[in-house]
């Protein structure tokens, strides 16, 4: 949307938190996880420590872009408001 010249999309208040995970950082270490024996059977999290408010990304994302940042709140979904941080 940005790229067009369009405002960016959030459904809900923007206050909703997600965590991002680059795959380069992950998938070495999911790839390898069958091939450790103690890690069968086992649950880990390879993904980020740190959560981020769609707010904040869209601020980011438009600061990136050199842009003024244009958000349109939209009504909220039923979706999962803040991402869990283990």
């Amino acid at each position: 949307e940005i790229i067009q010249g369009k405002p960016l999309t959030i459904f809900g208040d923007g206050s909703q938190t997600r965590s991002f995970s680059y795959v380069d950082d992950v998938a070495p270490i999911i790839a390898k996880a069958p091939l450790l024996p103690h890690a069968r059977n086992q649950i880990f999290n390879v993904g980020a420590d740190d959560s981020y408010s769609l707010n904040d990304l869209a601020q980011s994302v438009s600061h990136a872009m050199q842009v003024q940042p244009n958000i349109v709140h939209l009504d909220a979904r039923k979706e999962v408001v803040h991402s869990t941080v283990s």
